[in-house]
């Protein structure tokens, strides 16, 4: 048995230890519930805010665990996975080189550490399982088997499976690529297997990638039964695209679905590929730094072939595609961008750092103001995400150009609460916070006025100098707040009072700015 911890302090490791004792007991399901019984915490609102959002952070992060509702609801992979079924449906050109390429077919449904081509694959009875060999082809022809890993992956996956695929990527926007593959020949000769067969495949140990198939005749595929257990997913996913995981990486999308909705994992009709890359009702958005499913919409109408919304106000080339969006390039100095199919979308609006984000979407406030209004939430134990969020953009409607930014923009700035919250160093912030405290507020008063005055923007004349009196003062207190947001820096020898009073010098030069301000909107009523 678990021995139960009544400390007051709970450290990452004693949480960590405990969740490594649960996994190496086989439990199934994990909730934060179980790490406070244990902690000998009654309740959550006993233990804390900090405490539950402690093992929240060490749920998530192991990588044993998949999210079913994350923050409190957590499955061992091997136990859930191991036993269960899927389908993966080999097409022409598999069946046409006696081949099936791994790419994503398996990551779902193995441990994250195991590579694709790491697979053992055995057909159910066999003694052996499915030899592998080395398969070449254009990268036009192999990257859809690869996409659900998702996008910005995959040079660099493909670079480590052939070193001569990298010249091969730094020579042709097509390359011919290498990589291993199963050899399939021996099953679809004996099976006469054509197209619109599968294989089923079972989990047999998802810790090393251990599988084995039979055949799953097209014959038996009722269109009816397919079209159901299509929507099924279809519904499983959508609530974790738009609510438990949106903007989160693809596989680990895939994951809570099925984790969410298990009875797709018994006598499964229909592949991932077939309900992702077929007629899909979700896009593959891609970032230069993450790829993730968004639910198509009504407005989507409005994009064309290529996946591209053309409602949006961009400069477009004769193929309808917004080119402005600036893609990284790999290790191997390929553009990944052009190689996309037609059915993967490029995410049309800013989704870098949530600095370059939020200056797009609410510039009115930047990053280190951001950071100010959460350490001074901090300071007053105001621990709830909600409430940041409706302090620092009040009833503003942040303008996402698509679902993609959306998603990235929230993921982004969940984590930058939670880093801050863990980091928080309340100790060192007695002085300080006071500061802070009148900087916030001043900084909120401006927010709401300049709201009011870009309301009025066409009816109203200001006089630039009342801006440039405004703009002065934030330039001054922005600099005080990147010292007072971090309080563990400053020296012994900081001269803490002359600082306060220049701070207060300049919120006073600050309220006359705004008194000004308000004068041309109250004059306009």
């Amino acid at each position: 048995m678990i021995k139960q911890k009544s400390e007051e302090a709970v450290s990452a490791i004693v949480i960590e230890n405990i969740i490594n004792d649960l996994v190496e007991q086989k439990v199934k399901v994990i909730t934060t519930g179980d790490i406070l019984k244990i902690l000998n915490r009654a309740s959550a609102a006993e233990a804390g805010e900090e405490v539950v959002c402690q093992i929240a952070r060490e749920l998530e992060n192991h990588e044993a665990l998949l999210a079913e509702k994350p923050g409190k609801i957590y499955v061992n992979a091997g136990e859930f996975f191991n036993g269960k079924e899927f389908l993966i449906v080999p097409d022409a050109l598999e069946i046409e080189n006696n081949i099936l390429i791994p790419g994503h077919r398996f990551v779902p449904f193995m441990n994250k550490a195991l590579f694709p081509s790491e697979v053992t694959l055995k057909e159910a009875g066999a003694k052996k399982p499915q030899s592998s060999r080395t398969f070449t082809g254009s990268a036009e022809d192999i990257i859809h088997y690869h996409l659900l890993m998702g996008a910005e992956t995959l040079f660099d996956f493909f670079a480590a499976e052939a070193d001569e695929n990298i010249a091969q990527a730094r020579s042709s926007a097509n390359p011919t690529l290498k990589l291993a593959v199963l050899d399939m020949k021996k099953f679809y000769s004996e099976t006469q297997f054509s197209e619109g067969d599968a294989i089923a495949v079972k989990v047999v140990d998802y810790q090393n990638g251990a599988f084995e198939f039979h055949l799953e005749n097209g014959k038996s595929r009722n269109q009816t039964k397919c079209s159901q257990y299509r929507e099924a997913m279809e519904k499983s996913l959508a609530e974790v695209t738009e609510n438990l995981l949106p903007g989160a990486p693809i596989i680990e999308q895939i994951a809570c679905a099925l984790v969410n909705a298990p009875k797709l994992l018994k006598n499964p009709m229909m592949s991932l590929d077939e309900i992702l890359l077929t007629d899909p009702v979700f896009d593959i958005a891609i970032d230069q730094d993450i790829s993730t499913l968004v639910k198509r919409t009504e407005d989507d109408d409005a994009m064309c072939s290529c996946g591209h919304d053309h409602s949006h106000d961009h400069e477009h080339c004769d193929c309808g595609h917004d080119h402005s969006h600036d893609h990284e390039h790999c290790d191997c100095g390929h553009d990944h961008s052009s190689d996309l199919p037609e059915n993967v979308t490029i995410g049309s609006g800013e989704t870098g750092s949530l600095e370059e984000m939020l200056a797009k979407l609410y510039p009115m406030l930047n990053l280190v103001e951001l950071d100010a209004v959460l350490l001074d939430n901090f300071k007053n134990h105001d621990l709830d995400f909600n409430s940041f969020y409706a302090r620092a953009f009040g009833e503003t409607d942040l303008k996402f150009v698509d679902g993609m930014q959306e998603a990235c923009f929230f993921n982004a700035l969940e984590e930058r609460f939670e880093e801050m919250l863990e980091n928080y160093p309340r100790e060192y912030d007695k002085e300080t916070a006071g500061l802070r405290s009148m900087i916030v507020e001043f900084t909120m008063e401006r927010c709401s006025l300049l709201a009011g005055l870009a309301e009025l923007a066409d009816e109203l004349t200001i006089q630039p100098e009342l801006f440039e009196n405004l703009a002065e003062v934030v330039i001054l207190l922005d600099e005080s707040l990147k010292l007072v947001n971090a309080p563990a820096a400053l020296g012994e020898e900081f001269d803490f009072e002359e600082f306060r009073r220049g701070v207060e010098d300049a919120l006073e030069k600050g309220e006359e700015a705004l008194t000004a301000l308000r004068g041309v909107l109250d004059g306009n009523d």
